[in-house]
């Protein structure tokens, strides 16, 4: 009889083991959006052909950054030549659970010859989970 009440026990135990087991794994699961905030360039600001666009941000998520991307899109043409600007969708590695970026140059040297107008500025966050989050901030290129 005792032996049969340490074996049910031990199963018990076992049991009890390998249900904290479990719940631990779902509650370690990231599921959260990381977040990010723009900081410059503001709403509607103004960029010349051969300058550059700076970019700060703060970028945060509850458990482990891993990348964010730079895209840039043509809103309306105002004046000038008819090709708008489309530069290529520029990656950065992140790391960590909180990172400020302080001017960042998104896409190099804004070209002369690319359409002038509204322009929109898209930063996307993603973190390790995979997990993302957008923000977009419209511009103005002369």
């Amino acid at each position: 009889m005792r032996k049969t009440v340490i074996k049910y026990g031990a199963l018990l135990l076992l049991f009890i083991a390998m249900s904290v087991v479990s719940s631990c794994k779902d509650d370690d699961k990231d599921s959260a959006s990381p977040v990010v905030r723009v900081t410059k360039p503001i709403s509607l600001d103004k960029f010349s052909r051969g300058g550059v666009i700076l970019v700060d941000a703060d970028l945060s998520d509850d458990k482990e950054l891993a990348t964010l991307e730079f895209s840039l899109a043509s809103l309306k043409a105002v004046y000038g030549i008819d090709t708008p600007w489309t530069p290529a969708i520029q990656t950065q590695k992140l790391s960590g659970k909180e990172q400020q970026i302080k001017n960042v140059a998104a896409f190099g040297e804004i070209p002369y010859d690319i359409m002038s107008g509204q322009y929109v500025l898209t930063l996307k966050l993603s973190d390790k989970a995979g997990n993302t989050t957008s923000t977009s901030v419209t511009i103005n290129i002369d």
